[in-house]
């Protein structure tokens, strides 16, 4: 009984030591930028000038709402994932043929955004978009992180299935990208 109690104050003097060299939590990682504001206005003018550039044919307007480099993030018709940072060069060539072609009149599209604040300077948004043109309906989910730079929100990283694959010749054909092989 003895060598039991010798034992557990053993142990509750070695628990109460290492509790005391423990590390203060509150100076370290997310504690350390609790969200206080959530700027959600400034995110929903990010999303209406994108919007807006996209409707313009601007994919230098486009480029002008990211924070280069971007992560770029999808996958192919195999399932196969693909990630990648592109600098505004890499965006413009890729996203030109994209911006090219009108979109047609008979096109509505809507997206409903899920923000959630990392920190009051960095926030992942959840994007539903619903497409509609004529009797053909398609909805699909993609999302991005958006940083807020000198209180500027950017696009930092863009992920959305499917466009793995050659995109310039996808769009010029107006077709689904092909798998790479």
């Amino acid at each position: 009984m003895l060598k039991t109690s010798l034992v557990i104050a053993l142990l509750s003097f070695s628990t109460a030591a290492l509790a005391t060299d423990a590390p203060d939590m509150s100076k370290m990682g997310p504690w350390t930028r609790p969200v206080k504001m959530k700027d959600e206005k400034g995110i929903d003018a990010l999303y209406k000038s994108a919007e807006e550039a996209i409707k313009k044919q601007d994919v230098e307007g486009s480029a002008a709402l990211h924070d280069f480099p971007v992560i770029m993030v999808t996958d192919n018709s195999k399932g196969e994932v693909s990630a990648a940072p592109w600098t505004k060069e890499m965006f413009v060539n890729e996203m030109t043929p994209m911006f090219a072609a009108p979109m047609p009149k008979e096109m509505k599209h809507e997206c409903k955004r899920q923000v959630h604040f990392l920190s009051e300077t960095l926030a992942v948004v959840v994007e539903n978009h619903k497409q509609t043109m004529g009797k053909q309906s398609s909805s699909w989910v993609a999302s991005s992180t958006v940083v807020n730079k000198d209180g500027k929100w950017l696009f930092k990283s863009a992920a959305e299935a499917g466009w793995g694959g050659d995109m310039k010749t996808a769009a010029a054909k107006n077709e689904p990208a092909p798998a790479k092989k």
